[in-house]
């Protein structure tokens, strides 16, 4: 009975996996993006003040929106090698982020993720914060 069930579990896991992954790449904005071109280097902070969307561009004509996660964090790695896991909308061009990854000192470190998220506002709660 135990085998059943696992199988069962297994077979409806599947779906799920199938479209989850890792993706490497850097933060652009999305006008750069569909023009495939990386943003202007040197001046990422007057295209920061006019872009209003960011991306996950892996490439020329490659690009993936990016919708569970904040702009705000998204400006602070503009033109830096990222990578993101999570899953791919098989409909959309778009990733739900579970980690947000940077490359420091040759290594790939998490920035965010939404358990660090989940602690931070539970941490916050308890401050009297929102």
């Amino acid at each position: 009975m135990k085998t059943i069930i696992f199988a069962l579990l297994m077979v409806l896991c599947v779906p799920a996996m199938a479209f989850s992954g890792q993706w490497d790449g850097s933060i652009q904005g999305l006008t750069c993006a569909l023009h495939g071109k990386v943003c202007p280097s040197g001046l990422e902070d007057p295209y920061i003040a006019v872009e209003d969307n960011f991306v996950l561009y892996t490439g020329k004509d490659a690009w993936f929106l990016l919708p569970n996660l904040s702009k705000d964090i998204m400006v602070r790695y503009v033109n830096e090698p990222v990578r993101v896991i999570g899953t791919k909308n098989e409909k959309h061009n778009a990733i739900t982020v579970e980690k947000l990854q940077a490359k420091k000192n040759g290594e790939w470190k998490t920035i965010w993720s939404e358990d660090l998220e989940k602690e931070v506002r539970n941490l916050m709660k308890t401050w009297g914060g929102f």
